[in-house]
């Protein structure tokens, strides 16, 4: 507000003082009547907030009816609709459905459970040979029922039977006695390593029809259960099994053999590729997919390695492998499949873990100094190989494998060994692996280990020596009684003249 003239005129008394003394008083007026006073209304009630209290924990917060703007809010209840009161027969009715729902959840968490065990479950079934395989819980009902401490069959008599089923990636399947009562068991289990074939994964159609002998298993240390197995099992008449038909379309024939070079291959997984060399049936294929089943067993192959293989494709599949072996026919074992480097020297060390379902473990050696220096070259290799690639894995101590031991005994933790080592692709290993005792000097251990190593190679010759007798025995064998179809429908025509069977027939 501005003000015109000093602080005091401003101010309203002393304007009103000015305009009286000025101004004539008024004339009188005539009195008004007074306004009758309008009668007292009610009270109105003061209107509710619409702000919903707090609710205590654990109940439901009370819902508030929607009104348009300027009503007022009430918080009302929701009215649940009257509930009629049930008859007995009503209430026994609900009550035996809950029941039941619950015995069917109870029941599908019993199933869960069933199948988690299932899938965790593993059984093992040892062959005559005393390999230990591993096979799925689907046949474990066929596998892990035993027999009697009465029942002794006569394991020289042969008997036919079909085949139930036979699983080639594990090795293992059911056959069914043609003769009532034969074995008190549902199947008779038979290992691949029993089958008399060719083929270095033998496989069995359903239905095939096959000849073999019984043979009961020692009882066992844990509970004395006896087992039973079907060994030496042949076609009928003795002849060799042959693989079924699988859709298999070969490439430039069944016999028809090609060579290549691994490019790589994962043992644990079981399949790889190679490259093939140039062939004009096979000028258009640049890899061929392996398989551990056409390899026959669990060995690694190292990348380079010269293979030979026949190659097969199915309808819209890959062109495969099958029968693999060295250039030669000659068989791949773990010391020809690795691409080793033997070192010179004989080294003593200490288990440091062994591992029993990889069949592997460690060695840590007695004195690091008598390392060779290439050994140590090709550590620091691959610790500088490391720095530069963060995925590379850098192995200090030496690997072996139980296939590498000479003797078939248990090496365990702490016990001391004696070894000669070799270069991997990817670490440091050991074969010829010997247990020995605590006291044991160098010297000595070298002694042992030459003779025991003498003692292993007279025996693979010895055994060599038995097979290829063997193969010449069954040659006309195999002239008088024929291959057998897989079907059982054909057989060769049988030779008049019959020649003595040999003492393994």
């Amino acid at each position: 507000v501005r003000f015109s003239g000093p602080l005091h005129n401003s101010m309203p008394h002393t304007r009103d003082k000015k305009k009286r003394a000025t101004q004539a008083p008024p004339a009188a007026a005539a009195p008004k009547p007074k306004p009758k006073p309008p009668p007292p209304a009610e009270p109105a009630a003061p209107a509710k907030l619409a702000v919903p209290r707090p609710t205590p924990p654990g109940q439901v917060p009370k819902k508030l009816k929607k009104v348009k703007k300027g009503q007022q809010v009430k918080q009302v209840k929701e009215q649940k609709p009257p509930q009629k009161k049930l008859t007995k027969e009503e209430r026994a009715a609900r009550k035996a459905d809950r029941i039941k729902r619950r015995e069917e959840e109870q029941r599908e968490k019993e199933k869960k459970k069933e199948k988690a065990k299932k899938r965790k479950a593993k059984v093992t079934l040892k062959t005559t040979e005393g390999k230990l395989v591993k096979v799925k819980p689907q046949v474990k009902a066929a596998l892990a029922t035993s027999v009697p401490d009465d029942f002794k069959p006569d394991e020289t008599k042969r008997h036919l039977a079909l085949t139930k089923f036979f699983r080639p990636r594990e090795g293992i399947g059911g056959l069914v006695p043609k003769e009532k009562g034969l074995v008190p068991t549902k199947y008779i289990p038979v290992h691949a390593s029993e089958l008399n074939s060719d083929y270095p994964c033998p496989n069995l159609a359903a239905g095939t029809v096959v000849e073999f002998s019984l043979h009961i298993t020692p009882p066992r240390k844990l509970d004395g259960r006896r087992f039973v197995r079907a060994v030496r099992v042949t076609a009928p008449g003795g002849g060799k099994l042959l693989n079924p038909d699988d859709g298999r379309v070969y490439v430039g024939g069944k016999k028809k053999r090609y060579t290549g070079k691994v490019e790589f291959f994962n043992a644990k997984l079981g399949f790889g590729f190679a490259t093939p060399d140039r062939a004009p049936a096979l000028k258009d294929t640049k890899q061929v997919k392996l398989t551990r089943e056409e390899l026959g067993q669990v060995v690694p192959l190292c990348h380079g390695l010269k293979i030979e293989f026949g190659c097969f494709c199915r309808k819209g599949g890959p062109v495969m492998a099958e029968r693999i072996t060295l250039p030669g026919g000659v068989k791949i074992t773990r010391a020809t499949g690795d691409g080793r480097k033997p070192l010179d020297g004989v080294f003593i060390g200490t288990v440091k873990m062994f591992h029993s379902k990889s069949q592997s473990g460690e060695i840590i050696l007695e004195d690091p100094s008598t390392m060779p220096d290439e050994a140590q070259k090709f550590l620091a290799q691959r610790e500088a190989k490391k720095e530069k690639d963060r995925g590379v894995r850098l192995v200090k101590h030496i690997m072996w494998h139980r296939d590498d031991q000479i003797h078939r005994d248990r090496i365990t933790r702490h016990n001391r060994v004696v070894f000669n080592m070799h270069l991997l692709e990817k670490c440091i290993g050991a074969h010829n692996v010997l247990h020995i005792e605590e006291k044991t000097t160098l010297e000595e251990a070298k002694a042992t280990l030459v003779e025991a190593v003498k003692e292993q190679t007279d025996k693979k010759t010895a055994q060599q020596a038995a097979a290829d007798e063997a193969k010449a025995d069954e040659k006309p064998a195999e002239a008088e009684t024929g291959a057998v179809d897989p079907e059982g429908s054909k057989e060769a025509p049988a030779s008049p003249k019959q020649t003595p069977a040999s003492p393994k027939q």
